[in-house]
């Protein structure tokens, strides 16, 4: 079977966005119930990867207001992830993890963000297939005109 992977634009999750990010990747949680961030059971060690492949990684929630959940019923993802990204680094970081998933499921929803005349401006976007695919077109949606740099230099990105 020939997968053609392409991120597709999708609503905004019901996450917010920090105004600043003192982290590469931004890893949000699926929900927030009376303050505890809920996980997906998926990331539970994605920002150890993250790290390991050069990028600074965070969870919105720290240990203490942070909770992980699988759902059984539901089809294999093997790797889940709501992240916003907020430099080449993680770009980088996040194009090598996913990866490394080659075959195996994955589906990353993802904020690029992007420099107008009126500032900055939040763009999500849902990819999903097998691990190599994602991470190719995850490189593609860095590429694009638009997407933020904040790794450049002047703050301003591209």
């Amino acid at each position: 079977m020939v997968w053609i992977v392409v991120p597709k634009p999708i609503e905004v999750p019901n996450v917010v966005l920090p105004a600043e990010q003192a982290t590469d990747v931004l890893l949000f949680p699926r929900e927030v119930v009376e303050g505890r961030g809920l996980y997906d059971d998926s990331v539970v060690t994605l920002a150890k990867e993250l790290r390991a492949a050069g990028a600074s990684a965070e969870y919105q929630h720290g240990p203490d207001a942070r909770q992980w959940i699988g759902e059984k019923h539901i089809p294999v993802i093997v790797l889940d992830i709501l992240a916003g990204i907020a430099s080449n680094a993680g770009w980088e970081g996040l194009h090598a993890v996913v990866g490394r998933r080659k075959a195996e499921q994955v589906r990353v929803r993802v904020a690029r963000v992007r420099q107008t005349p009126a500032g900055e401006e939040s763009e999500w976007y849902e990819i999903e297939g097998p691990g190599a695919e994602v991470a190719e077109a995850l490189q593609a949606l860095q590429e694009q005109p638009g997407a933020s740099s904040l790794d450049e230099g002047d703050g301003q990105g591209t």
